[in-house]
Order: C-alpha cells, then structure tokens, then sequence
C-alpha cells in the first residue's frame, strides 16, 4: 500500500506555482516587486496658476520677482485657470513665440530672445518651488524639456576717453543735480559696480582710513573695493549734506530723499538729448563697467580684473569676466598716456595703457612725430647717403693700406713723405667724421610737445590714490 504524500509538501507545491504565475504576469506587465513594495504617498492637489503664482512672487526676492513679473503677469494673462500639471512643453512654445511676436520693439531688438529666455527663466521658477512643494514630480516638469534661446553676444564695449569725457561734461553743466550726477558716474567709473552695488551703498560702508568701499550686489556677492581719496571725500561729504543715515542708502536727492532707478533712467536720456550718440548706441551705466574692467586688464591682467569685477567663476578664458574684455574693432595701445593714470588710478606709473577710439588700430604717436618719421623715411637715399655708402668701405681700404704701409716702413726704416703721413692721418679721422659711421643722436627725454602732454599728465594724475584701478579719465565729482 502507497503511502501519500504530507499535506504541507503539497500545499508547498501549490503556493510555488501561484508565485511564478505571478511572476510570469508581472513580467509581462513590466512591473517589478519592488514597485508593488513602494509605498505611494498621496500628492497634494495641484493648484492653478492663478493661486501659485502669487505664492512665488512672495517667496522670491526683489530682483527676481522685478525681473519676472512682467513675464508672470503673460502667464496668469494665459492659463489663469490651468492646473500647472495640465500644460505641457507645446503650450509654453506656443507662448514663447506669442511673446516673441508681440514684443516691445525697441532699437536694441534682437528678434524677442531676450524676451523669450526669460519667459522660461520664469516659467522654471514657478515649477521648480512647485517640485520643492512636492505637487508635480521633477520628471513632469514641461519647462525643463523648453530650451532657451542661445545668447548672443553683447554690443556693450568699452567708452573711448575722449567720449567719456563728454558724458561727465554734460553731466556737470546740465541737469537739476549736477553734483548727484557726478558722483554717480565717478563711482561707477572707479569701483565698477553696478547699478544695484550702488544703490545699496550705506554710509556705514565707507572705510575711510583705507578708501574702501562695501559693495553689496546681485546673488549675495559681497566685497571691498577700492576707490580713490578724492572718491571718498565726496562720497563722505554727500553723506553729511544730504542727511544721510548710518545704516540707509547713502545716495540721495539734495531734498534727502533716496534715489531709485528712475535716477539713472533721468540721467541717461538727459545725456542721450545732448549727445546723440549716447542715444545711438543705447549707452547705459553697465558701459562704464565695461570701461573699467577693460582698462584694468589692459594694464594689470586678467586675474586682476576678474577680482575687480567681483565674479566667483572659476576665473578661466570663459569666465563672465571676458565678457566684458573683449577687444572690440576700435582696441588701440597708446603710447604715453594723455592723462596719467584714470582719475582714482591704480598706479602712477602706468606707461601704457587701451583705449578703444571706434577708428582703425594706431598707435597713438603725435602729428609733428608723425611728421618726423616720415621726413627721416623719405630722406633715405640722399646724395648724403649715397657719399657716405661709398665713402664707409673706401675708408676701410685706405685705412688696412696705411697700416701695411706704416709695418713696412718700420721693418726697412724708410723715411715717410709728407703726404704719407697727410695720407695716414686723414684716413684715421675719416670714420670719425664719416656720416654713415656717426649715429644719429637719440635725446632720452620726449620731444618739446610731448613734454608738454606729460606735465599735463602729471598735473591730472597727481590726486589718483594708490589703490584703485578706475576708468579712464573720470573727473571729480561736482
């Protein structure tokens, strides 16, 4: 008699079975274990964009939500009502191209990429909080899969001296606050900064004692900067005259009154009604940081300039740095410089230094040296010059025959002639009075009117500071 086998073995059997069944269903379905072990959290409910929207704007700071808003206004404009997980990449490129489209068209219009770069800047800030708030998951976020427009490169470059020095004239006789102006474009001129740096500026900041500045400017970034005395003597006297608190802004109206943005926007149209090609260009106080960061690669290097502008990039040839170093068409090393080191200079002894004319390269060389050089060049083959090429071997012939003939007189003590020794000795002082063996007399010192640019030089260049390295030619302020 057989005897069956245990009931447990069998029922082991049969829970086996199940499970590769089980298996074999899920393999086929392309679901794994782990994703039935996963526990699923409940996701909040999506809200609109029209009640997200102001939860970001609170949540952002000034800069961003003044550079965003206008483009958060299109978009609550567009989907008011949409859930943000109910638009996807399609939708934000048709409203790229609808901003593209309709945009403002100003003279410095590049076809809307400004524009449509930061609608999808916007866009990502709205979806990146709402992934931190866990109410779409990172790999539904249809703004990651729009690309921006590639950026192209700024027309901003460096302001010539001379036309510099026409904004700081017309910014001194014009206007209802010359002095405001002024100083305004000295601070910009020395320090670089922008416009945010300066507005944020505090009398607190100033550091007398070493003519330092602490600048306060976009991402957090923070640092001393160097200025010149007479910088910060008037910055100082500003202060003091305009009532300006220890811990608030330090530039302000002659009322007392804090100045905002709309200052620089007065400041530049003024300029721009006086000077068109102010107005032409679209030049704006980010020029005169151009100005300075190029001057002080120019003359102190890259690394320098890089620490002047601020940036924490890695410092390399693609740092934000050589954005603002470029050579540009008009790029020039000048000679002797016209007016010493830049008003709050970095060194008095800076020889050479770039000035950018918008003309053709040249060096800088003054019309009567001009002159000379091409008088010396076309006087080459004189009848002067020609004696003295046909004179200067001669010379050399009769001077090897004297010496040979004075070995043989002395060896069979032969009496000389009076023309043998009229012979010798004119043939001994014919290099000496030779023109070709004469060079021609070079003074150390610079011609009568380059002197007079370098006492001008020193005369402008004796209130630079030691420490700073500020654009070229920024007269004082007021």
């Amino acid at each position: 008699m057989t005897t069956p086998p245990p009931l447990k073995t069998t029922l082991d059997h049969g829970r086996q079975a199940e499970l590769d069944a089980a298996r074999l269903l899920l393999d086929r379905m392309g679901i794994s274990p782990a994703d039935l072990l996963a526990v699923s959290r409940p996701r909040a409910t999506v809200p609109t964009f029209a009640q997200y929207v102001p939860r970001v704007r609170d949540a952002v700071s000034d800069g961003t939500r003044r550079l965003y808003g206008s483009y958060w206004n299109r978009i609550l404009d567009r989907w008011p009502q949409r859930r943000l997980d109910e638009v996807n990449a399609t939708d934000i490129r048709q409203l790229v191209e609808d901003t593209k489209t309709n945009v403002v068209a100003r003279r410095s219009n590049r076809g809307g990429r400004s524009a449509a770069e930061h609608l999808i800047s916007a866009l990502r800030c709205v979806y990146r909080h709402a992934e931190d708030d866990g109410l779409i998951d990172p790999n539904d976020n249809p703004a990651r899969k729009v690309a921006k427009p590639r950026r192209l490169p700024s027309t901003r470059r460096a302001v010539p001296d001379e036309r510099l020095a026409e904004i700081h004239h017309v910014a001194a006789t014009t206007g209802d606050d010359p002095a405001l102006d002024t100083l305004l474009l000295r601070l910009h001129v020395e320090t670089a900064c922008r416009r945010a740096g300066a507005l944020a500026l505090r009398p607190q900041d100033l550091d007398p004692d070493q003519c330092l500045v602490f600048l306060r400017e976009k991402a957090g970034t923070v640092r001393w900067q160097p200025v010149s005395p007479t910088l910060m003597a008037h910055l100082q006297h500003h202060a003091v005259e305009r009532h300006a608190v220890r811990d608030g802004q330090l530039l302000r109206y002659a009322s007392g009154r804090p100045i905002t943005r709309r200052r620089y926007d007065h400041l530049w149209t003024r300029l721009g009604n006086a000077l068109p090609w102010v107005a032409a260009q679209q030049i704006s106080t980010h020029w005169l940081r151009h100005t300075t960061l190029t001057w002080v690669e120019r003359n102190f290097g890259f690394a320098v300039a890089h620490a002047y502008a601020g940036h924490t990039d890695g410092g390399g040839d693609g740092s934000s740095t050589s954005t603002y170093v470029r050579a540009g068409r008009g790029a020039r090393a000048r000679g002797p410089p016209r007016g010493g080191c830049p008003a709050g200079g970095a060194g008095r002894g800076a020889g050479r230094r770039v000035a950018l004319d918008g003309h053709r390269a040249r060096p800088a060389v003054h019309d009567g040296e001009r002159a000379a050089v091409r008088r010396r060049r076309s006087s080459g083959f004189t009848a002067v010059w020609w004696a003295a090429w046909l004179l200067d071997p001669m010379v050399s012939l009769v001077l090897l025959a004297v010496i040979r003939a004075e070995q043989v007189t002395a060896r069979y003590q032969l009496r000389r002639s009076s023309w043998a020794r009229l012979t010798q000795w004119c043939a001994f002082t014919a290099p000496v009075r030779s023109p070709a063996a004469r060079p021609a007399r070079r003074s150390s010192s610079p011609p009568h009117h380059a002197q007079r640019r370098w006492r001008v030089s020193a005369r402008e260049s004796s209130g630079c500071g030691r420490r700073s390295a500020a654009g070229p030619h920024a007269r004082s302020p007021g």
